[in-house]
């Protein structure tokens, strides 16, 4: 079986990474980084991650969230 080539892609927020992302998948296996200091409130920020959380979840995608 022939190994996918692996790709870190950095997301900010779930609505704007679903298409680049479907894309992607066809040809990588595609991990997601969230990292985000400089989104405020805190509020957002917790809003986002969680949004992109429950969107890996949903196409099965690694994620990894930065401190």
């Amino acid at each position: 079986m022939l190994q996918m080539e692996k790709i870190l892609l950095h997301v900010c927020c779930a609505p704007c990474s679903p298409y680049v992302i479907e894309v992607l998948k066809k040809t990588f296996d595609v991990t997601l980084f969230f990292y985000g200091p400089n989104i405020h409130p805190h509020e957002e920020y917790d809003f986002r991650l969680n949004e992109v959380k429950e969107f890996a979840k949903k196409i099965d995608a690694e994620l990894i969230a930065g401190d």
